[in-house]
């Protein structure tokens, strides 16, 4: 055991002390103290660890992190709430509170949620659904109501906000894809495909939008007018489940179920390369944090791992034996974390293309995986089993899990809450 007192940063008032384990994490420790002051009625919102005025990040040990028995530590109070948002079949999206365990539930949708979204300015959340709405969710007073109920003539597969925060585009089995604005709820323009569109995102500077039909082409549109700026057509007519754009906006990449991926200048519409290695259906197309290397999922468990701007494979990772449905890469493009149809997530060093962790906890499929924006310490996991997990990167260990879904859960993400 060792003890470790606590001072508030800002004021040098509220000293604390605890004695804990010597094995514990950052995290632990944080949401001791946490636990401490809300116990004395303290108001918190989100407790930082600081040492020597460096950060304490979340996901080491204490030993790591330089503290030894009767040691002091910094205590900061930051302006949000530190959370995990989800996206279930049970019907409902959730936001927990990653200091107190506490859940927030958004009720309104009649069948299963696909994504739960934050907005940039942290104040709203969109929701898509299997029941034909998207919703937008505003925080009024420390309470999340619905805000506006937006309409599609079947199932909404994704619904995502402009990084403007004033406008959301939404994908849907009716065929279209659809611009809302944010403080009305009023529809500006549709654009139609042949077929289903399974998902529509905006360009980093909110110029375009990007979406991927199963009519077997990706289009670049207007978002001013919905006009088609381009469509990148290269995969056989076969349905392209993902494409998205490069982090640094210059490029995009497409997927298709004709087992390869294509890669394409933004501004010309132009495709530079075809990534084709594995014979089997691509799952899951994405970048890099830092827009060098590209990542496709196979339906046998392979994930290639490609160079963005010359197409050449990199890396073969080959661990599991079910679908990959996502690869996921932490914010500094150093590690990339896989989730699985076998129910476990990998995590991966992308300058050896050595697996690092296998996250076994699981007991079904792992559906989404999201890494903490603030740092590559700690992701988050998705289950069919109904739990996602939180889990440290350092060590490959458990170190939260949320259970409160009666269903499969979808989708998860970090997100910093004004409430």
């Amino acid at each position: 055991m060792m003890k470790i007192s606590g001072r508030m940063a800002i004021s040098g008032s509220d000293a604390l002390s605890l004695t804990v384990e010597e094995g514990l994490t950052i995290r632990s420790l944080r949401l001791k103290f946490a636990e401490a002051l809300q116990s004395e009625k303290r108001r918190m919102t989100t407790l930082c660890l600081m040492k020597d005025g460096q950060l304490l990040a979340d996901a080491l040990s204490l030993k790591a992190a330089g503290l030894s028995d009767g040691c002091n530590v910094e205590l900061l109070q930051t302006a949000g709430m530190e959370s995990i948002l989800t996206a279930s079949n049970d019907c409902v999206a959730r936001i927990f509170s990653l200091e107190t365990g506490q859940c927030i539930e958004l009720q309104g949708h009649f069948a299963q949620v696909y994504t739960c979204i934050l907005s940039p300015d942290q104040r709203h959340v969109v929701t898509a659904s299997e029941d034909g709405s998207a919703r937008i969710w505003e925080f009024l007073q420390g309470s999340v109501v619905e805000k506006h109920l937006l309409n599609h003539g079947s199932e909404v597969y994704s619904a995502v906000f402009s990084h403007s925060g004033n406008f959301v585009v939404t994908a849907s089995q009716d065929h279209s894809a659809a611009i809302w604005q944010v403080d009305t709820g009023e529809r500006l323009w549709e654009f139609v495909h042949r077929g289903e569109v399974y998902l529509a995102t905006f360009s980093c500077d909110d110029q375009l939008v990007l979406t991927a039909s199963e009519d077997g082409t990706a289009r670049l549109i207007s978002s001013d007018d919905g006009i088609n700026c381009h469509t990148l057509d290269g995969h056989s007519g076969r349905a392209v489940n993902r494409a998205e754009f490069s982090p640094d906006g210059k490029l995009i990449v497409t997927a298709s179920t004709d087992a390869k991926g294509c890669i394409w200048e933004r501004h010309s519409g132009a495709r530079t390369h075809v990534l084709q290695g594995c014979p089997s259906d691509v799952k899951h197309a994405s970048f890099s944090a830092d827009s060098r290397q590209v990542f496709l999922t196979h339906a046998t468990g392979v994930v290639e791992v490609f160079c963005a701007q010359t197409g050449s494979c990199q890396w073969l990772l080959s661990d599991h034996v079910e679908p990959v449905y996502l690869a996921a890469s932490c914010p500094t493009g150093r590690l990339v974390a896989l989730g699985s149809e076998d129910a476990r997530a990998t995590v991966w060093d992308l300058t050896s293309g050595r697996k690092l962790w296998t996250l076994a906890e699981h007991t079904d499929a792992v559906t989404w995986i999201s890494w903490n924006p603030a740092d590559d310490g700690t992701l988050v996991t998705a289950s069919w089993d109904g739990t996602v997990k939180l889990w440290s990167a350092e060590s490959g260990e458990c170190l939260d899990t949320f259970e409160d879904h009666a269903g499969p859960v979808i989708y998860s993400e970090f997100g910093t809450l004004h409430l």
